[in-house]
């Protein structure tokens, strides 16, 4: 019986080289009991191969433990090692198939979703092919954990194990087969960058493949292998390119990719090249066409990712030319394939597109719905396109926010613009793609303008309904929308929705302060006025800052703490304490305002100002600010 390893187990029985008694029989017994146990742990992993290939997962499972089990119960091999040549290879034999049955357990466990399970299982069968020397091997199970991560979306682990598996054929590169395994690495790596959005790193792993791959003048024997290899890193960079927006580059890497493929009759590799050349290709017949041939061959050969995946991109198509029971069609066809093989994350993109199409039919809800599962689905796997779906989402809940904005539900029109800004604040910002306006600072500036409108319009609900502390805190927070939107993506209607909604916090303000100080509870119409005061200054707006100046003037009238209105120049000059500073302030303010506003409040300064004077007994001077011609249109009646 020959092996892997090329160790012939009974010419060792038929060699007389024993450096003892011929007839001395317990060695040869010793070796044909080991070859007899290695054999029965070789029909075991066999019997496991074929158990899996039939999908008996269980049976796999047990024939390949049998198999391992037998492997480590052979250890008196040191019995051996004075009469017969060559027991170091049988060691190596007996280790390799342990070895074995730990690949198989690995395949046969990620066929029962059982990932940690798997990974052990490589893992320990790496080391023993390291242990070994064969490198080969190795870097197969190297290969496997690769794939294993990349399956469960550790991008990054499964790129360490790429580059390892890379990295330990690199002092077997004359091998063929450690050719193929490198390209594949490098293409595999460029694959997941291209998915995380890493592109000029992916071009670079494509482009290595693409030089590893192109050896099949040194060997001829593993052309075909080499050459898939080298389809596969054409069409990675088709990919790259496509995204970037260079359509005619890409389209000439999906044609070589294409050339390739049929030449060597890989009707994969053909399908998923036509399928890069239906999506780069702006002639929407040639597109059609392209889509429509692959997803023929997909269905030929029962790749059911490949269809779906050809379905899904016909669908986008359709899409793209707005012909939307079309692309529905396509989507649900994908989500229909998706449930039968039971592959949840291949429903991820027919479902974004989904959204989109109820989206722009104005049918907010659904599309939330739609988009909202797709991003469940997702699971951070393919960042680039759950930056997509985020950025829809938040335009859904706007336009589902202003909705109910415009029917004068606020409350909940306030919690679905909280979601929108909540999900464009999500976006990594290296996944935001200025020219599809991904993750723009215009769609979080807007649902920021349109989070205070909102709060603005029911806060002067309660105003109108002398439910002032409720309009004043919900004003407080529209102008804080307001003031948080970066000033270059401010829009006239911005600055106008955020005057209006200075203009009723200050009147709100105002009003409270008023009402207080009509019930004699100064302390109270004091603090009011003194907040009002500040966040007219921190606004900059010098009306709303004069008016909170005129009311405490007023209501330190009231209190008696007149203050001496002769000093122009008042004291505390940010902080008043009487009525005096109070109104100085604030007829220095109203005096540089050149409107009505700033005339009526110029008035009524001037009327405090003469009270004042009037308080304290200085009858002409009251005289003299009463008298004036200023305030004989301007004058509003205010009860002190």
């Amino acid at each position: 019986m020959n092996n892997e390893l090329g160790f012939d187990f009974h010419a060792q029985l038929e060699e007389n080289e024993l450096d003892f008694d011929f007839h001395a029989t317990k060695p040869r017994e010793i070796l044909r009991n080991i070859i007899k146990r290695v054999e029965e742990g070789n029909s075991h992993n066999e019997l496991g191969f074929d158990f899996h290939a039939q999908g008996e997962f269980q049976k796999a499972e047990q024939s390949h433990l049998n198999a391992r089990r037998i492997f480590r119960s052979i250890d008196n091999l040191h019995v051996l090692r004075n009469f017969f040549n060559n027991i170091n290879e049988l060691s190596k034999v007996i280790r390799s198939g342990e070895a074995n049955s730990l690949e198989g357990l690995g395949d046969t466990y990620l066929s029962l979703n059982q990932s940690e399970r798997a990974i052990d299982s490589y893992q320990q069968a790496a080391g023993i092919r390291r242990d070994i020397l064969d490198f080969l091997g190795e870097a197969k199970n190297l290969l496997s954990l690769a794939a294993t991560y990349e399956a469960l979306g550790q991008h990054q682990k499964a790129i360490e194990y790429y580059q390892e598996c890379y990295s330990r054929l690199l002092m077997n590169r004359q091998q063929a087969n450690s050719c193929i395994i490198m390209a594949s690495c490098q293409n595999q790596i460029g694959f997941i960058r291209y998915k995380i959005g890493q592109n000029s790193r992916a071009i670079e792993n494509h482009r290595e493949a693409l030089q590893i791959s192109q050896h099949t003048n040194i060997f001829p024997e593993q052309t075909e292998a080499l050459l898939t290899e080298q389809a596969r890193a054409l069409r990675g960079l088709g990919d790259i390119y496509e995204r970037l927006g260079s359509y005619q580059q890409a389209i000439e890497y999906y044609e070589q990719a294409r050339e390739i493929s049929h030449e060597i009759n890989d009707l994969t590799e053909k399908a998923l090249a036509l399928l890069g050349l239906g999506s780069a290709h702006i002639d929407n017949s040639k597109a059609i066409r392209n889509l429509e041939e692959a997803l023929v061959i997909f269905q030929k050969i029962r790749h059911h990712d490949g269809e779906a995946n050809a379905a899904n991109r016909l669908g986008n198509l359709y899409l793209r030319m707005q012909e939307y029971p079309q692309a529905t069609q396509f989507y649900e066809r994908v989500l229909q394939i998706s449930n039968e093989i039971g592959t949840h994350k291949l429903q991820a993109a027919p479902l974004h597109n989904l959204g989109v199409i109820a989206f722009r039919g104005e049918r907010y809800e659904e599309a939330i719905s739609s988009l909202q599962q797709s991003l469940s689905i997702n699971g951070g796997s393919a960042p680039v396109e759950e930056a997509r779906t985020r950025h829809v989402l938040g335009d859904a809940y706007n336009a589902c926010g202003q909705e109910y904005y415009e029917q004068g539900e606020y409350k909940y029109a306030i919690k679905l613009l909280r979601q929108a800004l909540k999900f464009f604040r999500s976006i990594d910002c290296q996944f935001r793609i200025p020219n599809e306006q991904i993750g723009d600072q215009f769609a979080e500036g807007r649902t920021r303008r349109n989070l205070g409108d909102a709060y603005s319009a029911w806060g002067q609900q309660y105003y109108e309904q002398g439910e002032y502390k409720y309009a004043i805190k919900l004003l407080r927070r529209a102008l804080k929308f307001f003031s948080s939107i970066d000033p270059q993506y401010l829009t006239s209607e911005d600055q106008k929705a955020r005057a209006t909604a200075e203009e009723c916090f200050r009147r709100a303000h105002d009003t409270l302060g008023q009402i207080y100080h009509q019930k004699g509870q100064y302390q109270a119409a004091i603090d009011w006025f003194k907040q009002m005061l500040e966040t007219m200054r921190d606004l900059g707006n010098r009306t709303g800052e004069a008016n909170a100046l005129l009311g405490l003037g007023n209501v330190y009238h009231s209190k008696g703490n007149y203050g001496n209105p002769d000093l122009v120049s008042p004291q505390n000059s940010n902080n008043p304490t009487n009525a005096s500073e109070a109104y100085r302030q604030a007829l220095e303010i109203f005096q540089c305002i050149d409107s009505l506003d700033g005339k009526l409040g110029e008035a009524n300064v001037l009327v405090g100002l003469g009270k004042t004077y009037h308080s304290l007994g200085q009858c002409q001077r009251a005289i003299e600010f009463l008298g004036k011609e200023d305030i004989q249109d301007g004058r509003r009646i205010i009860d002190f």
